[in-house]
């Protein structure tokens, strides 16, 4: 299976299909780093960046131009 035949069948996911299909995705990415974050939280990061990009970048251009002073 290629990336973009996987892209296709995961965008077809039901919310609820691809919040589990996260869950097993972040088992086997073994996120040592930050043990805290969950499936449910990664799908809620994912859903809120593709509501608000807007607002990301200009949240992350606020803080490139604060780290440059």
């Amino acid at each position: 299976m290629t990336i973009p035949e996987l892209e296709a069948q995961l965008l077809a996911l039901t919310p609820i299909d691809k919040a589990e299909a996260i869950s097993i995705l972040t088992q086997s990415l073994k996120l040592d780093c930050y043990p805290h974050l969950s499936a449910a939280d990664l799908v809620n990061v994912w859903a809120y960046s593709e509501a608000y990009p807007d607002e990301i970048e200009s949240a992350i251009r606020q803080q490139d131009e604060a780290d440059e002073i």
